[in-house]
């Protein structure tokens, strides 16, 4: 007998092994159809209603509530006033949503005052001598003194300018050319030139040899 010929009849031997046992399990079964109840379940559904008190209808329910009612009128308790007590003022505090809504408001009150204060601090002008304001390096013979034993140079340190001499010569030329603000002190025969470079604000030192600014 061939090997495919004994797979066949070991296959065809438990297959209907397992028919058997399906049809034996299904006839044991209390269970008839879907959704259906064994005899004895439904012997034990018939007893316990046998053995359950009945209960009060709706109806008799509604009369024994209306029979329990009273049409008759209560006389109301007489209550004296309260006396009035005043409250402890320990008892009374401010509450933490009072203190933190107080304290934005007060802080962001400071800042804007601050605010305020510093702008018009910042616009308002208050230079009345120094940097910015009118300057005494001294007086004319002095500073014509200082030129001629420096090189021709002097240095404002409270005005961070040098001065120098401006040539008579040029005077036609700085009218037409400069404003009419610093003709007063070309026309006394100085000049005065701010420290920095106005390209990178760098500080312009002198130099003697040249006679100019390098």
């Amino acid at each position: 007998m061939s090997p495919a010929a004994v797979i066949a009849i070991v296959v065809g031997v438990v297959v209907v092994l397992a028919a058997v046992v399906l049809v034996t399990a299904s006839r044991r079964s209390d269970v008839r159809g879907a959704g259906a109840l064994s005899r004895e379940t439904k012997r034990r559904d018939r007893d316990a209603d046998i053995d359950l008190p009945t209960a009060p209808s709706g109806r008799e329910v509604e009369r024994a509530a209306v029979a329990q009612r009273s049409t008759s009128l209560v006389k109301a308790d007489s209550l004296a006033p309260a006396v009035w007590v005043p409250p402890d003022p320990e008892a009374i505090s401010v509450t933490r949503r009072q203190f933190l809504n107080r304290a934005n408001i007060a802080l962001m009150s400071a800042g804007l005052a601050g605010f305020g204060v510093a702008s018009v601090a910042f616009l308002w002008p208050f230079a009345t001598g120094g940097f910015g304001g009118k300057v005494r390096v001294g007086k004319k013979d002095e500073i014509i003194a200082s030129l001629r034993s420096s090189g021709g140079f002097f240095y404002a340190a409270e005005a961070r300018s040098w001065i120098v001499e401006y040539p008579a010569t040029a005077l036609p030329k700085a009218k037409g050319t400069y404003q009419p603000v610093i003709l007063p002190g070309l026309e006394a025969g100085f000049a005065a030139l701010y420290q920095k470079c106005p390209h990178l604000g760098c500080r312009v030192p002198s130099c003697v040899s040249s006679q100019w600014f390098e």
